[in-house]
């Protein structure tokens, strides 16, 4: 039996450090592993484990590069990028309730530069918001 569509999207991210890959892609461009190990803190063989299984999942695509000898950077596919909808409603959640020490920084849109929130809406007739 196959998960349903939002146990797939879980699937497909995994766990804390994948999202938190994931995030460090989309807004910082981190695509070297150095960048993400010494960013998150991770351990090596936990970093590579995720990557690996992200870019066998479709999710990365690795990129050869020379710093001296060649190694490999990271990019988001187009898998990838589809998952940016999810990640910023994860963020609005976790901005609305989630009490935190330090609070997440607002997400700011940038055509306009004001502080911007996620709403889902019809982008036929566009109602917004879908209720359940």
């Amino acid at each position: 039996m196959q998960p349903s569509a939002i146990g797939q999207a879980l699937l497909a991210v995994g766990d804390q450090w994948t999202l938190l890959i994931l995030q460090r892609a989309f807004l910082r461009h981190t695509r070297r592993f150095a960048e993400w190990r010494d960013d998150l803190g991770v351990s090596e063989s936990v970093l590579a484990g995720r990557l690996k299984a992200m870019v066998d999942s479709g999710l990365l695509r690795p990129v050869p590069y020379r710093n001296g000898r060649t190694r490999l950077e990271y990019w988001l596919t187009d898998k990838a990028i589809d998952l940016w909808p999810m990640m910023v409603a994860i963020w609005s959640w976790e901005h609305t309730w989630i009490d935190r020490t330090h609070p997440l920084p607002n997400l700011i849109h940038l055509d306009c530069g004001r502080t911007a929130d996620v709403e889902l809406g019809c982008a036929q007739c566009g109602k917004a918001p879908v209720s359940p």
